[in-house]
């Protein structure tokens, strides 16, 4: 019984490490997964430098985003739309600078 009674123990340990290891994961690697995500789905159909040079308000991204988002293909996900706009609003000059 004590055996046990130290696995149920050592086992809440094991889940509360790997729990708070992805929290914190998530915590850091979210810019660089937002960074990720816009490379790659993005550059499927433009170049980065032709989007990095787009100077537009957040409401203009955020359609053309949904919009590139709803193409046939696009592969793009909810998600990752999430991600990328965040990328985005976070990145890219705001019109006139």
């Amino acid at each position: 019984m004590a055996i046990l009674r130290g696995l149920k123990y050592a086992t809440c340990g094991i889940l509360s490490l790997l729990v708070g290891g992805l929290a914190v994961a998530d915590s850091t690697t979210a810019p660089t997964l937002a960074k990720a995500l816009f490379e790659k789905k993005c550059s499927q159909c433009h170049s980065l430098e032709r989007i990095l040079k787009t100077q537009k308000g957040d409401d203009w991204w955020r359609g053309t985003v949904k919009r590139m988002s709803d193409m046939p293909g696009a592969d793009i996900s909810g998600d990752d739309t999430a991600h990328i706009m965040q990328y985005i609003l976070e990145e890219m000059p705001p019109p006139g600078q």
